[in-house]
């Protein structure tokens, strides 16, 4: 089963907002306090009483293990993407990106459904809106820089912060190639599992190392990868877990394991997201991956660019891991 898309936005729609979003002149990569003041004070009012205000108002009160997905059509972004390196892309959208209407609209979402915005100081080297964007370094690692596939995963699933939500936005699309970005829903996959299987995942049996994009940062996180349930870290149905990475520490650990794995991947809906197309996930109610199924032109699929972040309900709660002067950049 497909997830259904929550909103769509006329073209009338579409072009108001761009045209609000693109008089945005902060980079938030340069000034990211600077950017939210000038989307609160600019691009929120005029937002205000409009269907899409609406739809925030009414899903925030919604989103979560019964209904984990957000899924909006024909969202603003930027009108000229520019052109970025398989070298260095990072570097090159600070130095070349002069609009910004796909992180305004982030941004935007956040506001509106009342989630707060952070970044990882091992992720982009802290920037608060990530690039979903293949880099040589990193092209076959496990992590938002790879040119293949990226195996199941909750985001940040032994990281001691862990998003409450994530939220995705493609700028670019992957052309003639297909590459889809899958979602289980825990609801589903609880329901599919036996229940010898979910008391053995909610024991402490299993441990899950750092992911890829943590490791090579360059900067150390405050604890190791300790031993933890699959089934129950962050609430009851919450699901702490990679695939590929997270292992059992017994037998029975990894039979139950390779148990969940087989009804991950039986539950799974692809989503094909091209440019426009914007999907939120509760990250304690689903796991995601990305599988690249065909490849054509490997120069079209180095330019697939979607933007992501990662949100919480409070700065408070995660005050503790921020670096040190920092508002919202979490240690490591």
């Amino acid at each position: 089963m497909d997830i259904p898309v929550s909103f769509a936005f006329s073209e009338e729609e579409t072009a108001f907002l761009r045209a609000v979003l693109l008089k945005v002149g902060t980079s938030p990569y340069r000034d990211y306090e600077g950017f939210e003041q000038e989307v609160c004070e600019s691009v929120v009012p005029p937002l205000t009483g409009t269907r899409f205000a609406a739809y925030c108002a009414e899903a925030r009160n919604v989103h979560g293990f019964e209904q984990p997905f957000v899924r909006l059509a024909n969202c603003p972004v930027d009108p000229q993407p520019p052109t970025l390196s398989f070298d260095s892309p990072v570097a090159d959208k600070r130095r070349l990106k002069t609009t910004f209407v796909a992180e305004g609209f982030l941004l935007l979402y956040a506001i509106l459904m009342e989630q707060v915005l952070y970044a990882y100081q091992n992720t982009n080297d802290g920037d608060v809106f990530q690039d979903i964007r293949p880099m040589r370094e990193l092209a076959d690692s496990q992590s938002q820089k790879t040119l293949r596939g990226l195996s199941f995963h909750k985001d940040d699933a032994n990281h001691y912060v862990r998003p409450l939500w994530f939220n995705i936005l493609g700028i670019q699309s992957a052309g003639v190639n297909v590459v889809n970005t899958c979602y289980s829903a825990n609801k589903d996959i609880l329901a599919a599992l036996p229940q010898d299987t979910k008391k053995i995942l909610a024991s402490p049996e299993f441990i899950t190392p750092h992911d890829d994009l943590t490791s090579v940062g360059g900067h150390d996180l405050a604890e190791e990868a300790q031993r933890h349930p699959v089934l129950g870290g962050d609430g009851p149905t919450d699901l702490r877990f990679f695939e590929n990475r997270t292992r059992g520490t017994s037998p029975r650990a990894q039979e139950a394991v390779d148990e969940l794995l087989r009804v991950v991947h039986a539950v799974k809906t692809p989503v094909h997201i091209q440019s426009g197309d914007f999907v939120g996930a509760a990250n304690n109610a689903c796991l995601h991956n990305r599988e690249v199924s065909e490849i054509e032109d490997l120069e079209q699929l180095r330019g697939r660019w979607l933007v992501k972040t990662a949100s919480t309900d409070s700065l408070d709660s995660i005050r503790p891991y921020l670096v040190p002067g920092s508002m919202r950049v979490v240690k490591g």
